[in-house]
């Protein structure tokens, strides 16, 4: 796994995968979200994290974080949903 973005192997979406800041696998959509998609997904039922691009760690975001650090406002740091295996519109699996 590796902080590049890069095509999944099952469905097809472009995702990043990597080391937590604790020390587990975590695998999120490739895409950054902004403060409302980042509520779409929390409706939904996904975890954001946070990439800290120069650490390259991923954290994850609770509570406070969302409220006090909006998706998208601090410099090299972006919000990304985990990702959920689902194939792209009109890609059917293999």
């Amino acid at each position: 796994m590796s902080w590049e973005a890069e095509e999944h192997s099952r469905c097809g979406r472009m995702v990043r995968g990597g080391w937590s800041y604790s020390g587990f696998q975590v695998l999120v959509d490739a895409d950054p979200l902004t403060p409302e998609l980042e509520l779409a997904m929390i409706l939904a039922g996904r975890r954001t994290w946070t990439l800290h691009t120069v650490a390259e760690e991923l954290h994850p975001r609770g509570a406070r974080q969302i409220r006090t650090r909006p998706a998208g406002t601090y410099p090299r740091q972006t919000v990304h949903p985990d990702h959920v295996c689902t194939p792209p519109p009109g890609r059917t699996r293999p």
